[in-house]
């Protein structure tokens, strides 16, 4: 068996203000797999499974908005950090990656697991066999409903100026 393939850390900028972190891994011409982590972790939680994965694609995990340094916009402004900006992020970055107008796969955990999905039951064109899935309306609601129920517990006090 040969060395494990590499982790690299870059910088893909999809907008003025907006720089993420990411962890690539793979040949960039290879399928991408987007990954996105959940609350309280970060791109450093697909690291075991990149080699892997980079083995027949180009496994790619940031950090999302809030986590990267560069993509932290003022969190007292709760506009900034909405559902439909967190997963224009993602589909940003499959755009910044070269992959735009491909097909990709997608994985999500916890947070980034209601992300995927939301991307999944909206743009279920976009995403490679067999992560496809199609969702019922009802689904979609269901999923919504939670998410808000979970930005109304959020216990951390939006003032505060250092996250991590």
């Amino acid at each position: 068996m040969g060395p494990a393939p590499t982790i690299e850390t870059s910088c893909i900028e999809t907008a003025p203000g907006l720089v993420f972190d990411v962890s690539v891994a793979g040949r960039d011409d290879a399928p991408l797999v987007l990954m996105l982590h959940g609350f309280c972790v970060s791109r450093y939680f697909w690291h075991n499974q990149m080699p892997a994965l980079a083995a027949g694609y180009f496994a790619v995990a940031p950090n999302q908005r809030g986590y990267s340094a560069g993509a932290r916009p003022a969190p007292a402004d709760f506009d900034n950090y909405r559902v439909d900006r967190l997963v224009g992020d993602a589909l940003d970055i499959v755009a910044a990656t070269g992959h735009g107008e491909r097909r990709f796969h997608l994985v999500g955990h916890d947070w980034g697991g209601s992300l995927a999905w939301l991307i999944a039951d909206r743009w279920p064109e976009r995403l490679a066999p067999p992560a496809r899935r199609r969702r019922s309306p009802q689904w979609s609601h269901t999923c919504l409903n939670r998410i808000a129920k979970q930005r109304d517990l959020n216990f951390f006090d939006v003032e505060a100026k250092v996250f991590f």
